[in-house]
């Protein structure tokens, strides 16, 4: 979690608090005034980076460039199904409260919001090849992305860029055009991800905040300025793909 849901829970806050304490990058005294937190919220079990703030001034000064977006955030997606070309999706987004899930829609409704997502395929993985196999053409059974129960399934690796911010954003708008991140509780296909609990013990969806890059910034974040931070893909990514 990134925040606490109830009193006793142990949050990223936490853990946060714990390490600046432990590297004496703050005092207790200060916590009296200003607790760190994260500025930029994942949703529960998507791995990667998280940015947090520290000091009052830099706690306000990344806050506003995740609000104003102008922090270039990319993810990596495993997906269900072959993609062989980049796109651009735009599409509206309904929340439903009750069920912490969300609709996605073609045209404009009342209480919709706008989301755009972009994304580029890096490689296809052929779960039915030896370890390391990539590459569709190797593949003789494609997936559409919508059953996967075809013998030979393939997943492909996407550099997803989010060009808006809203929750479930990348899960669902990818789950709308026939390819919902593999092992999705809420957005996945249920076949695949039986398949991977399975075969590859993975027990969330596979995507990752991968990759923030900094525009250039005055004083106090001046130290990020124009600087890009990556995270490499974690086990059950490498796993599926056949490294490690």
């Amino acid at each position: 979690l990134t925040q606490k849901a109830k009193p006793g829970d142990l949050s990223l806050n936490e853990y946060a608090i714990g390490y600046l304490l432990r590297e004496g990058a703050i005092t207790r005294r200060e916590l009296q005034t200003v607790r760190p937190s994260v500025c930029n919220r994942l949703d529960r079990n998507t791995s990667g980076i998280v940015a947090i703030g520290k000091t009052v001034r830099g706690l306000q000064a990344l806050s506003a460039l995740f609000r104003d977006r102008t922090v270039s955030k990319h993810y990596q997606a495993l997906v269900c199904g072959e993609v062989k070309s980049g796109q651009k999706i735009d599409g509206w987004l309904v929340k439903d409260v009750r069920t912490n899930t969300v609709r996605i829609l073609d045209r404009e409704e009342k209480g919709a919001q706008r989301i755009r997502t972009s994304y580029m395929p890096e490689q296809a993985v052929c779960l039915t090849k030896t370890p390391g196999a990539f590459a569709g053409r190797e593949c003789t059974g494609r997936s559409d992305g919508t059953g996967f129960q075809k013998r030979q399934p393939v997943l492909t690796l996407l550099d997803v860029d989010l060009l808006t911010g809203r929750s479930h954003q990348i899960r669902a708008h990818l789950a709308s055009v026939g390819h919902p991140v593999a092992g999705d509780p809420k957005y996945g296909d249920a076949g695949v991800n039986a398949y991977l609990a399975r075969r590859f013990s993975v027990r969330r969806q596979l995507l990752h905040a991968g990759r923030l890059t900094f525009p250039v910034m005055d004083p106090p974040l001046e130290k990020l300025s124009g600087r890009t931070f990556t995270a490499p893909l974690p086990a059950d990514f490498r796993r599926v793909m056949g490294e490690g």
